[in-house]
């Protein structure tokens, strides 16, 4: 079955939500999900053995409805879903906003849908986000920045940067699952460096990841492709 990687990015809606006042010395609070407007989709596609068909972005922009439908679109070729925290972020904030525009997608609403979701890989109650979860799998994790920044990347009309924060996210956990489907048993060593290198060689050939390759430098891609 073909795996599709996929990575959510948002920025406020202020139509539905409007943030409390900053507090000093206080973070910002995390928006309400329904509040989450999604203004880039990106997805990593894997064959039936792991090797990569595509990297890219779905859709991205200001037409959310438009980006709902290509994402719902994706899914309902019924992939096996591969997020991190997909069940608690992605999932619900693609529910929600399509209840918002009337976005028809039954598919996002099938529990038994196929979904790999790595913020569990540890146990039910050992959780780890895509920093931690890439980090001690010898990747940079969020170097790059984190979720909390697209909003004001957003603001600031940065979509090109939105885009290539969330390839970045999308490589990495396609990275991240391919090492889980190795400790797992799901791949052997052979398979597993296969996988990972024609990841590796998609992000060094595409330019809007050129921030994300000059950190994959040959000490970190020997730690990623370490396999027994």
């Amino acid at each position: 079955m073909a795996h599709l990687v996929l990575d959510l990015e948002t920025a406020i809606d202020e139509r539905v939500w409007t943030p409390p006042p900053p507090r000093e010395g206080e973070e910002p609070p995390f928006p309400p999900l329904h509040a989450h407007r999604v203004v880039s989709a990106g997805g990593l596609w894997l064959d039936e053995e792991l090797n990569v068909n595509r990297l890219d972005i779905l859709a991205s922009g200001a037409d959310e409805r438009a980006i709902l439908d290509v994402t719902t679109r994706e899914l309902a070729a019924r992939p096996t879903l591969v997020t991190v925290n997909g069940r608690g972020f992605d999932l619900p904030v693609l529910r929600l906003r399509c209840l918002r525009h009337g976005v028809i997608a039954p598919v996002i609403f099938d529990e038994g849908a196929p979904h790999v979701d790595l913020l569990s890989l540890a146990g039910a109650r050992v959780r780890t986000g895509l920093d931690g979860a890439a980090r001690i799998c010898g990747l940079p994790g969020k170097a790059l920045g984190d979720g909390a920044s697209v909003d004001g990347w957003w603001r600031a009309g940065q979509q090109a940067t939105i885009d290539r924060y969330c390839l970045a996210d999308v490589a990495q956990t396609a990275l991240v699952f391919l090492r889980w489907q190795l400790v797992r048993g799901a791949l052997d060593g052979e398979r597993y460096r296969n996988a990972a290198k024609s990841v590796m060689n998609v992000i060094a050939a595409d330019a809007r990841l050129e921030e994300l390759t000059a950190l994959l430098d040959d000490a970190t891609r020997a730690r990623v492709l370490d396999a027994t």
